[in-house]
Order: structure tokens, then sequence, then C-alpha cells
């Protein structure tokens, strides 16, 4: 299993754009696009067809993992600034225009704002494509970050009414959509208040029971809500046989990393060729810690 690990001190005078070069650059080079491979060399690996490598299973032998942590200070801003960089790479190296995020990975986990993020990039629009580009999920959070998100800066009157908003917000951009609606496997976390547990909103359980379809808008409450009995969000599934009281993912799962991989090394209908951590590829963001403003970013592929 490979890792990188970057994890420069976050801070608002920091070029956002620079690091997410230095880091993509790193991850293209040496984990997306073969360079760790001794038979292929950067002068030669650039010929490889990249719309070739969509379906990874097949071509690899790798199952790629997209996982987005939780808020953090940043509200998903700064994986957002990432995968806007990274996906504008992709469609560089592959020559296609309309290369997205979702068709090169098989599996996107994330929690709190990396959750809304995950939605964004993965819910199915009615092209028949992604709701939103790289660029358009960004677009997005910076929008409507007050609405959102509890670590905003906003008045007392504002977070009172926050909830209120934020739901306005995501039902007018995901509408109707359910978990049976993303293109690949999704999982979002929350933390159910009536169990006392994690919950994991997974596509995989949504195909398999409906019992398990919630609608796209509740999904993103629940993993963003404010993580207080007061800040609590009720639903239920579609079908209305399951209720829970939800409160932020990043309780339970602020990173959910080792929820995708456990999931993927379990799931051998969706992956039935992955037989260990060898077979699988993680790029896994951070969106900083919250004490002090100050946090770190992380890149882990497997």
């Amino acid at each position: 299993m490979a890792t990188l690990s970057t994890s420069p001190v976050f801070d608002s005078s920091f070029d956002v754009d620079k690091l997410t070069f230095e880091i993509f650059s790193i991850l293209e080079n040496k984990f997306l696009f073969g360079y760790d491979n001794p038979k292929l060399s950067p002068s030669t690996n650039h010929q490889i067809p990249l719309e070739s490598m969509k379906s990874t299973k097949n071509v690899t032998g790798k199952v790629r993992i997209l996982s987005i942590d939780g808020g953090g200070a940043t509200d998903g801003i700064l994986a957002g600034h990432s995968l806007v960089h990274l996906e504008a790479s992709l469609r560089r190296k592959s020559g296609n225009p309309k290369a997205c995020i979702a068709d090169y990975f098989d599996v996107v986990a994330g929690s709190g704002a990396g959750g809304i993020v995950a939605a964004l990039l993965f819910t199915r629009g009615r092209d028949g494509g992604p709701l939103c580009t790289a660029d358009e999920a960004l677009k997005f959070l910076v929008e409507n970050r007050r609405r959102l998100f509890r670590s905003s800066p906003a008045g007392i009157f504002r977070r009172m009414f926050r909830p209120a908003k934020a739901e306005k917000v995501l039902r007018r951009t995901f509408g109707e959509c359910t978990l049976k609606d993303t293109l690949k496997s999704v999982l979002i976390p929350c933390y159910d208040l009536s169990t006392r547990a994690p919950f994991l909103f997974s596509r995989a359980d949504a195909l398999e029971m409906d019992g398990y379809d919630f609608k796209m808008t509740d999904v993103c409450m629940a993993t963003s809500a404010d993580p207080t009995v007061a800040g609590a969000v009720q639903m239920r599934s579609v079908d209305k046989r399951t209720r829970i009281v939800a409160v932020d993912g990043g309780v339970a799962m602020n990173n959910p990393t080792a929820a995708a991989i456990t999931h993927v090394l379990h799931n051998k209908q969706e992956f039935p060729f992955c037989n260990g951590v060898e077979d699988l590829l993680v790029v896994s963001l951070g969106n900083g810690e919250s004490d002090f403003g100050n946090g770190n970013l992380t890149s882990s592929p497997a």
C-alpha cells in the first residue's frame, strides 16, 4: 500500500491554488497515471489513452476511492479547490473537455461538507452525467457557505434560521433525487441520536432495500447538521420505513476513508476482483481542523 501525505498548516493567506497544484501534480504523476510502474516512464506514459483507464477494475486492477473529510475550518472549500484542479488535469490529459471526477473513481465517501461535495459530484443530473462539475460544486459551496454550515461567520438570527435555508438550497439543487440516483457507489455518514450509533447512507444499501433509500437533500442535511440535540435533523427513508435523528457526519466519521475501504473489501457483488488493500487506490482530502483556524490536508493513495 503506497501512501502520500502532505500536511501544510492551513492559513487564510496561503495560496490555495499553489497548494492544490503541488499535491495533485504528485498524485497525477505517481499514482493516477502509472508513474510508479517501473515499466512506464514519464516520457512514454503520456501516450496512454486516459479514456481507457475509466473502468479501473478491469484495466488496472485497482478500485479507486475518493474520500472527502468533514468541513473543518474551510467548509469544504479547500477540498473543492483540489478537485477543480484534478478535474481540469483529467480533462487535459484525456483530451475530453467533459471528463469529470465521477468517471475516474469507483467509490466516493464524504462526511460533513465533504458529504455535500460527494453528493454534488456523484448524483446523476438530467443529462445522465454528474449533477455538478468540480468547478460548479466549488461555486455552490462558496455561494451558499453561510446558509449551509454552522462554522461560517453569522449572527445569532442567521444561525437560528440556517437549517431552513440550508434545506431550501439543497432541495432546489437535488430535487427528488435519492441515493439510487447516484452514478457510483456513494457512502455518506451521520450520527443517529435515536440509536446512538453512526448511520451510513449507502447507495448499495438503497439499491438492495427500499428502507435505506433517502432523498439526497436529506442525506446532505444529515451529514452537515449541527452536532447538538437542538440542531438534529429528523428524517425518514423514501418509503417511510426507516427513521433517523441525524447530526453531523463528522461526529461519527470525520475521515470516512476507513468506511470506504471496508465497504469495498466486503462488497464482492460490486467489486469481485478486489482481494486486498493492494487492489485499492485511495485519494483522501482533508478540509482543515477548526481549532484556531489551522489544520491539515492529507492525500493518501493506497
